[in-house]
């Protein structure tokens, strides 16, 4: 049918892609394909254009025909509502809708208790904790996210990245699909299925092996001088900046990279140039600090009343010099390169909207 294939939605230029065909919406191409606008169907589409190979008048691209076969937000997917009333009128008509609105997106309306549950929907805005037991629960699945990501699912018509809407942190979700530490054998005594529990030590799993040890210990910090403490706060610190500036690569560069397209009348992304205004300053403060982190963690690992905290950034002393004032210096012309990418590029618009971006950034 005179068309052409590609494996993935990241190698090459994504921009020559026109569709994607697809029957999960958990991977890395339909999150990719959501980002670019690209429709995404299932492959009887493909079957339904071989009927109509020899019809010189029938359009692929027709909204119907589109429609039709087009993967809906919550395909597969299991909701479980947890935290609306069942007196209060206006969380039962609330509920009520959600429900319909989940079955018209090809979702299941399952109980929290169901081994399809795969997304527990709270009944809570972002940041906002719930009075919920979670220690009843047998199984907790990946994602317990605030309704913010049902009614941002439902307004781009796609399944919304969860990880903006979780309600518990990335490191208590890797504890809870451990099954001797989540449900009803979980340390529930120890605050763990509080989401403001902190199990973020460690840049990733593969930084330390030792990082629940590390944790563990952090519960018995009250022993330690106050000297420790401060070391412990401070490489708290250093774990949370550097996964912030990751994040901000990961999320909003890396998608990007490569994805210009110079042949085109007109390019729907930023460029190389204009991608590197924005996220240029960021690598060089990733790398001091991560090496900031490292000497601290392995301080904390080893500690000693001996230590001296303060000549880990002093050696670090040139490297701060170098990379923050060409931070400071280039910030404005940052926010004014991002300002005018979103008035000359459309398309970037709507990857920063589907990014959860405000002027934070």
């Amino acid at each position: 049918m005179s068309g052409q294939s590609r494996k993935d939605m990241k190698s090459g230029k994504s921009f020559d892609r026109t569709h994607l065909i697809e029957s999960r919406t958990d991977t890395n191409n339909y999150r990719c394909a959501v980002i670019y606008g690209i429709p995404i169907l299932f492959k009887e589409w493909i079957e339904e254009l071989w009927q109509h190979r020899n019809d010189s008048h029938f359009d692929p691209n027709d909204i119907n025909l589109i429609n039709k076969f087009k993967i809906k937000a919550f395909h597969g997917l299991g909701l479980a509502f947890v935290g609306f009333s069942k007196e209060e009128p206006l969380e039962v008509n609330e509920r009520e809708e959600m429900e319909i609105l989940t079955k018209t997106f090809d979702g299941q309306v399952v109980d929290p208790y169901s081994n399809s549950c795969t997304h527990i929907i709270l009944n809570a805005n972002k940041g906002e904790k719930v009075d919920i037991n979670f220690d009843q629960y047998e199984r907790i699945p990946d994602n317990v996210v605030y309704k913010s990501w049902f009614t941002e699912s439902v307004h781009i018509k796609n399944r919304e990245e969860e990880e903006f809407h979780h309600y518990f942190s990335q490191k208590m979700r890797e504890l809870c699909r451990t099954p001797s530490t989540c449900g009803k054998s979980s340390v529930n005594g120890l605050g763990v299925l509080s989401p403001d529990y902190d199990l973020s030590f460690s840049l990733d799993s593969s930084v330390s092996k030792s990082k629940l040890d590390t944790d563990v210990k952090a519960l018995d910090q009250k022993s330690k001088s106050h000297t420790y403490h401060v070391c412990y706060e401070l490489c708290q610190n250093e774990t949370n900046y550097v996964k912030i500036l990751k994040d901000i690569l990961s999320i909003f560069r890396e998608p990007l990279i490569n994805h210009s397209e110079p042949q085109m009348p007109q390019p729907l992304l930023p460029n190389d140039i204009e991608l590197k205004t924005i996220f240029g300053c960021l690598p060089p403060l990733i790398e001091v600090h991560e090496q900031i982190h490292k000497k601290l963690e392995n301080i904390i690992q080893n500690w000693s009343e001996d230590n001296e905290i303060g000549k880990v950034f002093v050696e670090h002393s040139q490297q701060f010099l170098t990379a923050y004032p060409q931070y400071i210096n280039y910030h404005e012309k940052t926010k004014e390169m991002i300002d005018e990418c979103i008035k000359k590029y459309p398309k970037f618009e709507s990857f920063l909207k589907t990014r959860d971006v405000d002027d934070k950034l």
